[in-house]
């Protein structure tokens, strides 16, 4: 992956751990549609994803797409999953 302005700041280093490779597919997906370099690693209970984020508005943003994902995967399993590049919506509900 190619990495864009990144920060070389520790304290802004992000990682997430999903035990499902949906998920975390998901997630890739998500920080490639933005042109953030990660690195991934498999643990006993899942694939572990770190990247360095700009700021934590953006470190939320990443986390609310891939939590919305989840969301509409599981409970709203008739609505269309949203796209990795597309912003996280302010409000959700099932349709």
């Amino acid at each position: 992956m190619s990495a864009h302005g990144e920060s070389t700041n520790p304290s802004n280093l992000v990682g997430l751990i999903y035990p499902d490779k949906d998920s975390s597919t998901f997630l890739k997906a998500v920080l490639f549609s933005m042109n953030i370099t990660f690195k991934e690693s498999t643990k006993t209970n899942g694939q572990y994803i770190e990247w360095i984020s700009d700021d934590k508005l953006q470190e939320l943003e990443i986390q609310n797409r891939v939590s919305q994902y989840n969301f509409i995967k599981t409970v709203c399993k008739n609505m269309r999953l949203p796209s990795p590049s597309s912003p996280a919506l302010k409000e959700l509900s099932c349709k």
